[in-house]
């Protein structure tokens, strides 16, 4: 669980609407987190404004809900040059050559980027000083007042039927897995609240990325520190064989950058085609992802599409302890010699005994991922 210690509130003055592209949008209404989950079809199209706690971690960025246990997942408008959001996203669209049908396109916004977007922008990508390597993390979580268009839908992520054809797709965010979305069009009332990391092992000469290196090639190499023919080189090479090979078209692209952006394609059928009707694009920011920590990202986020493509549907949840359990895998056979979630969870440290280090990593994760639930209802 993470804890906060305060820093100094800065407040906006003042209050106007958003804008669309080319028309102006409605009055804002306040509304909760809880509300536009739990009936995200009554607020789909709105303009809302909600007080809450911004988070953006490895693979998130969402609004949390004050009396439930739900999240908003936001967005940022299409060509918003902005250095907060997660570290990595995997996000879906269905082919040309899919059966099934998708969501709806939706109209493009523009943000108001005055001083309290600069200043939430600044404090949600501000790097903690960390010894070793923090995957993904950052200095701080967020309180602040948002205003922006909800989209929403009752049928988020990927359907399938009883054979594994995909009858569906619909939803926000990382794995399309959230009923709704603000896409942000202002930002007001911003408070940091700093994360706690004291609890990060304190280590020399310990890789915390940035070496530029092949980050392929560095999850492949990890590989080596494990017997042939074992499940821990099997598990990492079936994350890299996701990716495809050089001239495979696979239905996976890679991309850096405008990783909180509304992504490109949303809402619509793509007219490339996939070997199964399914389109993946993942998305890493290379800023907080250099060298080492690209390596252990890659490997994350092959096992989401290995899981994603499996045609038997799994939880989201399920699906980040598989991909968690491999970035560990490839941090160990890296001989890494710490690795830290975000909100200070240390996953693993070569100073525990090996009881601890069993013990310890499994039940850092299931803390991390029972912390951060961001299950549609």
């Amino acid at each position: 669980m993470k804890r906060y210690s305060w820093s100094r509130s800065v407040v906006a003055a003042g209050f106007v609407a958003s804008l669309a592209v080319g028309s102006a949008q409605g009055q804002a209404v306040d509304a909760s987190v809880c509300d536009v989950v739990n009936h995200p079809l009554k607020f789909e199209g709105k303009t809302v404004r909600i007080k809450g706690l911004v988070e953006s971690n490895f693979d998130s960025f969402i609004l949390r809900g004050d009396t439930c246990s739900s999240s908003l997942w936001l967005s940022y408008p299409a060509g918003t040059k902005a250095k907060s959001g997660p570290a990595a996203v995997i996000s879906l669209q269905l082919a040309a050559n899919a059966t099934s049908t998708s969501g709806k396109p939706r109209p493009a916004l523009t943000l108001e980027k005055n001083q309290d977007f600069a200043t939430f922008d600044m404090l949600l990508s501000t790097r903690p000083k960390t010894a070793g390597m923090c995957l993904g993390c950052v200095k701080n979580d967020v309180m602040a007042t948002l205003e922006g268009r909800i989209d929403g839908t009752e049928n988020p992520g990927l359907a399938r039927d009883k054979d594994g054809k995909i009858t569906g797709l619909d939803g926000f965010g990382n794995m399309n897995q959230y009923a709704a979305r603000m896409v942000i069009t202002r930002v007001s009332e911003v408070t940091a609240k700093e994360i706690d990391y004291t609890k990060t092992p304190s280590v020399k000469d310990d890789n915390p990325g940035g070496n530029g290196k092949d980050y392929m090639a560095l999850t492949k190499k990890a590989e080596e520190a494990f017997p042939k023919g074992s499940e821990a080189p099997a598990q990492i090479q079936q994350a890299i064989d996701a990716y495809g090979v050089a001239g495979q078209d696979n239905g996976v692209t890679v991309a850096f950058g405008d990783t909180a952006n509304v992504p490109d394609g949303d809402g619509t059928k793509s007219a490339k085609s996939s070997p199964d009707g399914l389109l993946l694009t993942v998305r890493f920011d290379s800023e907080k992802l250099k060298g080492d920590s690209l390596s252990r990202a890659a490997a994350h986020e092959g096992t989401v599409i290995v899981a994603l493509r499996d045609k038997q549907v799994q939880g989201a949840q399920a699906i980040e302890m598989k991909a968690w359990n491999t970035t560990l895998t490839v941090a160990i056979g890296a001989r890494q010699k710490t690795l830290t979630l975000p909100g200070g969870v240390v996953l693993w440290s070569e100073s525990w005994t090996p009881a601890e280090k069993n013990a310890n990593a499994g039940s850092a994760l299931s803390n991390y991922l029972d912390d951060r639930d961001e299950s549609p209802r």
